[in-house]
């Protein structure tokens, strides 16, 4: 987390504050603004809010809404749509075998040795997981032992 104050520019009886905030999900930039303000004893308001990333995604990466249109419109979606690592690559990757990939499909807790959770464990609380074809399978979260994860989110199988 960082927290920078970029300019700070008197206006009259006032002045303008610049920060640059890193936070995580669940921060209230309101809430800091309100909260300097208070501490300033002049009130806090905010101008103007720009998020400039989400996860590993920058907004100088990102296209218009035009543009996305286009894309879709002459079929050539693969430049606007990532592949699922590209959310997901935060999450340390398991490899299933088929009878794992049933037993995931249909809910069952996935026992998985530590050996094969090296070096990222207990850190993780999710992980990736694949089938044998390397395709994704789904997402699981621990279920409350160390060997013991549990699939909460299971994508269909890839039929191409």
């Amino acid at each position: 987390y960082a927290l920078e104050a970029t300019a700070l520019v008197p206006e009259g009886p006032c002045a303008r504050l610049t920060l640059e905030v890193e936070c995580g999900q669940g921060f209230y930039v309101r809430s800091l603004a309100h909260d300097l303000g208070a501490a300033l004893g002049t009130g806090g308001t905010i101008d103007a809010l720009r998020r400039t990333r989400v996860g590993t995604f920058l907004d100088t990466d990102a296209i218009s809404l035009d543009e996305a249109v286009r894309a879709l419109e002459t079929g050539d979606s693969s430049t606007i749509v990532r592949p699922p690592d590209a959310v997901l690559g935060h999450l340390p990757r398991v490899d299933l075998s088929e009878h794992e990939v049933v037993r995931a499909r249909n809910g069952q807790v996935l026992r998985l040795e530590r050996e094969r959770l090296q070096p990222w464990l207990p850190e993780s609380e999710r992980i990736r997981f694949y089938g044998p074809d390397q395709h994704l399978v789904g997402i699981a979260r621990s279920a409350g032992t160390p060997d013991d994860w549990h699939p909460f989110r299971v994508f269909p199988p890839d039929r191409t």
